[in-house]
């Protein structure tokens, strides 16, 4: 059987992923971003909860995470996406960085970074950045066996395809591949001219 989980602070759930050995992940608005909540759902206890600036993207195999940093909203200072990856077949205590000690530390600086490179998931490391730091995450399409992924990344007028490798225990490396505009595909309407 399934024991029932009380969740607190939701004000709509988006989506319900079950994962292997009686746990599941929901994606959940708790009315600021997102939340994710792994769930243990043969003890009905809450493994982990962290917030996502949107909504993660799920690796094929149900091993992996991958979403942007969490930052408000409406921040008066500059954001900035920082990319982050979340393995689910590890402790929630593994996916935290060593420096992530205060409660609302635990809560945003979660899993490791995949891109940029440098950067360390340090508290509001995110936030307050200049401008030619400032990073916005396109989609994430993943391989079928959940070993790669690429995603495109915006730097001000500047976008580029970033290709991520992930080892088997969970080390990252990302390529980078800079798409000026000239290679860009030209946007046709309906009618088959040039927009």
């Amino acid at each position: 059987g399934r024991a029932p989980v009380r969740l607190s602070n939701i004000s709509e759930i988006f989506q319900v992923c079950p994962l292997l050995n009686d746990r599941m992940v929901i994606f959940a608005d708790p009315g600021f971003g997102f939340s994710v909540i792994v769930i243990d759902t043969a003890k009905g206890v809450v493994l982990d909860r962290f917030l996502a600036y949107y909504t993660p993207s799920m690796s094929p195999d149900h091993r992996w995470l991958v979403f942007p940093k969490f930052y408000p909203r409406f921040t008066e200072l500059p954001a900035s996406d920082e990319y982050l990856i979340y393995d689910l077949s590890k402790s929630p205590e593994a996916n935290r960085p060593s420096g992530a000690k205060q409660e609302g530390d635990l809560d945003v600086d979660v899993g490791s970074v995949i891109f940029p490179v440098g950067w360390k998931n340090e508290s509001g490391d995110n936030i307050g950045r200049p401008e030619e730091q400032q990073h916005g995450m396109g989609p994430v399409f993943w391989a079928p066996d959940g070993r790669s992924l690429v995603f495109d990344d915006g730097v001000m007028d500047t976008h580029s395809v970033v290709w991520v490798t992930i080892t088997e225990n969970g080390v990252t490396s990302a390529r980078v591949h800079p798409f000026p505009s000239a290679e860009e595909c030209p946007n046709f309407g309906l009618n088959g001219e040039l927009q």
